[in-house]
């Protein structure tokens, strides 16, 4: 299997996208930053008939969320890099003209090279969060019940112990 990496340099109307094959060859094409230019950019990658390729884009503020989420819906795998790592690595690359293009094929290769963690769905992360409350919440009731239960049965000793009812050694 050919390893692909897609370097995605994202602006407020386009984005320009960059596939790197394992073998290398390489192809570059720009769509509309809208829905419209997803669902060109999805039947574009459709004829390459990519397996398992590693998507990578700047997080440029709201711009490529909305692509970011669109290619997590198709269950790709996709990173949100720090355009600071992207830049540093440019410069480490020598790369001196920036150009959308250019930055699309830097892109794809850090993500080739540095193998970045992959991006966690805010929605899917809010989701993780109030299960872990919820769990919290019912092992807090428990806990709740048990230390009332004790302080109840430890009352309940004391009574019998100032009456004179229960002796206890210890």
């Amino acid at each position: 299997m050919t390893r692909t990496w897609v370097g995605i340099d994202i602006a407020k109307l386009k984005f320009d996208v960059a596939i790197v094959f394992e073998d290398k060859r390489n192809f570059h094409k720009v769509f509309a930053n809208n829905q419209k230019g997803f669902i060109e950019f999805a039947k574009w990658l459709a004829t390459f008939n990519l397996k398992d390729p590693h998507f990578c884009l700047e997080a440029t503020g709201i711009y490529g969320y909305e692509l970011a989420y669109f290619l997590h819906a198709k269950a790709y795998r996709v990173s949100v890099i720090n355009p600071a790592r992207i830049k540093a690595y440019a410069a480490s690359e020598g790369v001196r003209n920036k150009t959308d293009k250019i930055d699309s094929y830097v892109i794809s290769r850090f993500c080739k090279s540095h193998d970045p963690k992959d991006w966690v769905h805010l929605l899917l992360m809010c989701m993780n969060c109030r299960a872990c409350i919820a769990v919290y919440k019912v092992y807090k009731r428990i806990l709740h019940v048990l230390i009332t239960g004790l302080k109840a049965a430890l009352q309940k000793v004391n009574q019998l112990k100032k009456s004179g009812r229960i002796m206890l050694r210890i």
